[in-house]
């Protein structure tokens, strides 16, 4: 039996099941699937035949695992939750084609030859949002050994493979073996292999000759858009979930259709007009429960009786309950998504709905390196030139306060309580308090580490406001300890329950950051540009750098930075190089001035 096309028939027809809806209760809907999970499990195990019990079991672990996410999708969020549109990098380029390009002339093949000599990364410019996929065909290492190129198997060792490069799509990553692993003596180490000099292949992305869409507001139910001959209604909007019904039309057939459900995306913002993030999504025939268990429970009392023994009836007997469930449900498709946060306003992407072709790419790729060898005195280009833009760069030169108020850090500064592990384990985590630092331009320069210096005072109190422990930091043993934003204590080792917690921190402020703008006819003194992409630093002490430099084209567009390289030997003050990933115009140069220190008080309850 051909286990896995039987298991990719089933796959998109399997999500019916999240079509159905129920007056019980979650926890009561849980408690029926867990039951009628194990009755299937228990037919299933019962079978004779091998190779059917293995695949009806996959079956059935499919098809429960997204009734279960079915169920996930109706518990609302704990917390809000945003994200970054993928397809907020269409807006700076022309075209869908003009992006790939782009993408294409801005790949970087980076190692670490020092630390990783046997790792070599494919770099992009920015994620593509759109299907792209590597076929290498050689790899030469720097001693001019050539290695065939193995697509890596997390699942199977392949240690044996040798002499190979083992490329990992997921992380788009080589990773080469060269030699057997040996035990040497104590003391003795191997010499480190030879680097990735080059590697040869092809990139093939698809380009959608357009990305259509359709829109709707919260208020939309009921509500439909026509696009590319596609009928998209907006069936439900549940505080943090949305549900879609497709209308599939005539001349499409149901694997099109399905090829085409499994590329749409929806997205959804707040009220802020922020994107929220996705946190479970199930696609399929519009159909009921029962429809999915009658059919399961087909399939099963054929095995039982024999029938499944024919490998092309059962192929059939799946695609025509496909064709007819589809049938039953007006050739309706449904698409529902769980945010976390309340959805105001939705956007259906439909790539491929209105064609699309492929780029493929040529790849000769000799690695660069982001670390700077001792005996390297000047930048190196990295030989890419693109339109690539960073779209958080111009939030500096917004009129808005760059630092908190240090007389409001009291009410701005947020308490998080997270329960720690009941103290009768053997291994207890401890209760936390985080400490959550308004949304500043500062934290692009200040990490929570540096941000909160230490406690100044810390008590906890009992239900009667009397101290139960008071913080020592000198004491390593102790029940209590502060780390980076967060602190963290074992109540049970109190003599007393804490109720809650009361004392001061020591914050780090940069109330005096400076900001300004330096075009590239007037820099400043021990700056210079080498070739037209990449800015060369005076020779100074790190300290006396900007904190940040960024870039803007002759348009007023911010460059993305491909790298920041300090370049130092132990005869001169090390040089840092800016490389970007196109032509600046000028730069906007960040200090961050002397830093101050202010008290934030706190007086909490110790409770979710």
């Amino acid at each position: 039996m051909r286990r896995i096309t039987l298991l990719f028939l089933w796959l998109p027809f399997l999500a019916v099941l999240s079509a159905g809806c129920s007056e019980k209760s979650l926890e009561e809907q849980r408690q029926e699937l867990e039951e009628k999970k194990a009755e299937y499990q228990s037919r299933i195990t019962a079978l004779s035949d091998k190779d059917t019990k293995e695949a009806l079991a996959q079956l059935a672990d499919i098809m429960f695992w997204i009734r279960e996410g079915d169920l996930e999708r109706q518990v609302p969020p704990e917390e809000v939750q945003y994200h970054t549109s993928p397809y907020s990098i269409l807006e700076d380029y022309q075209n869908t084609k003009d992006m790939a390009e782009q993408l294409a002339a801005g790949v970087l093949l980076t190692n670490d030859v020092r630390y990783r000599p046997q790792e070599a990364k494919l770099t992009l410019p920015f994620a593509y949002p759109f299907d792209l996929e590597v076929n290498w065909k050689q790899v030469v290492l720097a001693d001019g050994t050539e290695l065939p190129v193995v697509e890596q198997d997390p699942f199977t060792d392949q240690s044996d493979l040798i002499p190979a490069a083992l490329w990992s799509a997921s992380y788009q990553r080589f990773t080469t073996q060269v030699r057997k692993h040996v035990n040497l003596p104590i003391g003795q180490v191997p010499p480190p292999p030879p680097p990735i000099a080059r590697a040869r292949g092809e990139m093939t992305l698809t380009v959608p000759e357009t990305l259509p869409e359709a829109r709707f507001s919260a208020s939309d139910v009921g509500d439909h858009r026509e696009v590319s001959e596609w009928r998209i209604t907006l069936e439900e909007v549940e505080g943090h979930r949305v549900r879609l019904l497709f209308k599939v039309p005539e001349e499409v057939t149901i694997d099109d259709a399905q090829g085409l459900l499994d590329q749409v995306e929806v997205e959804a913002s707040d009220s802020t007009g922020r994107f929220l993030s996705r946190s479970n999504t199930g696609k399929g025939p519009v159909g009921h429960t029962d429809q999915i268990i009658d059919m399961l429970e087909q399939l099963i009392d054929a095995a039982e009786s024999g029938e499944l023994k024919d490998k092309e009836a059962m192929e059939q007997r799946m695609q025509a309950q496909q064709k007819a469930t589809l049938d039953d449900a007006d050739r309706q498709l449904y698409v529902e998504v769980a945010f976390r946060g309340t959805v105001e306003q939705v956007r259906v992407f439909l790539p491929g709905f209105a064609g699309e072709e492929t780029l493929s790419v040529p790849l000769d790729l000799t690695p660069v390196q982001f670390s700077v060898p001792n005996n390297q005195a000047e930048p190196q280009s990295f030989g890419v030139r693109a339109r690539v833009y960073d779209h958080t760069a111009s939030d500096w030169e917004l009129d808005q306060p760059l630092e908190a108020d240090p007389s409001s850090l009291d009410e701005l500064i947020k308490v998080e309580f997270k329960k720690g592990v009941n103290p009768g384990v053997s291994d207890p985590i401890a209760d936390k308090l985080y400490f959550h630092f308004p949304e500043q331009m500062s934290n692009r320069l200040v990490s929570d580490f540096d941000r909160f210096d230490h406690v100044e005072e810390l008590v906890f109190l009992d239900k009667d406001g009397e101290p139960v422990y008071r913080f020592d930091p000198e004491d390593r043993e102790g029940p209590v300890r502060f780390t980076v934003n967060r602190i963290e204590y074992h109540p049970d080792r109190f003599e007393r329950p804490p109720v809650r917690a009361r004392g001061k921190l020591d914050v780090l402020l940069l109330p005096d950051i400076d900001v300004r703008w330096v075009p590239v006819s007037d820099l400043p003194d021990g700056y210079e540009m080498h070739g037209k992409q990449v800015l060369f630093g005076p020779a100074v002490a790190d300290n006396h750098i900007p904190a940040l430099v960024l870039a803007r084209d002759a348009q007023g567009r911010y460059l993305k930075k491909i790298a920041e390289l300090r370049h130092a030997s132990d005869e001169v003050w090390p040089r840092h190089a800016y490389h970007f990933y196109d032509e600046p115009a000028g730069f906007l140069f960040i200090e961050k001035g002397p830093g101050s220190h202010a008290s934030y008080s706190f007086d909490i309850p110790l409770q979710d």
